[in-house]
Formats: C-alpha cells, sequence, structure tokens
C-alpha cells in the first residue's frame, strides 16, 4: 500500500499546505504543521518532497526544507539527458564514457545538419 494513502492530510483542503504564511507561524501553515504533527507517513512524505520549492511538506516549510537540506548536504538531483539525443553525446564525451550508438547516431546526424546549414561540404 502506497503510504500516501495513510496520510493524515487526506480530505483536508490544499490550500492549507500551499496557502500564504509559508513562514509556518500563522494561517493555514500552522494548520498545516498541526496536520503533519500526528501524521504516521511524515518522515515520508518529508523525504519525497524535501525538493518542492513551496508549500508544507512533512510538517516543514519551504525555508526549514531549505536548511535541512543544508544541514544534510543535499543537492537537487539534475536530470541527465536520454540515450540517443545530442545532449546525451555530449555528456558521454565529458564522462569519459564510450558513446553508445543511440548517441553517436544523434551526434553525427546533429553534426550533419550543422554542416548543411552552414554550406560545409562533407
Amino acid at each position: 500500500m502506497s503510504w500516501r494513502k495513510q496520510a493524515a492530510c487526506l480530505g483536508y483542503p490544499i490550500d492549507i499546505f500551499f496557502g500564504e504564511g509559508d513562514d509556518g507561524l500563522r494561517g493555514s501553515a500552522a494548520v498545516a504543521k498541526a496536520v503533519c504533527s500526528i501524521c504516521p507517513v511524515r518522515s515520508e512524505c518529508l523525504e519525497e518532497h524535501i525538493f518542492e520549492e513551496f508549500g508544507i511538506f512533512g510538517g516543514l516549510t519551504t525555508r526549514e526544507r531549505i536548511t535541512l537540506r543544508a544541514r544534510r548536504q543535499l543537492r537537487k538531483p539534475t536530470t541527465i539527458a536520454p540515450h540517443g539525443t545530442t545532449a546525451r553525446a555530449r555528456w558521454h564525451y565529458r564522462h569519459g564514457v564510450p558513446i553508445c550508438d543511440p548517441c553517436l547516431q544523434a551526434h553525427a546526424l546533429a553534426t550533419a545538419i550543422s554542416k548543411e546549414r552552414r554550406g560545409v561540404a562533407r
């Protein structure tokens, strides 16, 4: 069963978790933090949403999550382009990883198109 089905916030209006007063001291943020304080899956919620930029998750405000990430020395994971793209071909070259066929083909096609646009002979 998904941890979300056990969340204490089920049934509450979403506004209280994304309302004004995100400092967690007043208004809907205080209500949201109160709901989170009794939640059985609070830690799961926080871990999944630690990089969220807005709202209350796992009982923490945006600022509190930023502080926690800094304390844990966490950095937002970067997205790596999929294979078969020129961006991923560049990734192969930069990291010294042997280039796969789909990335090699994408790079060759992009190079050919670029040369054609510039009028460079093949």
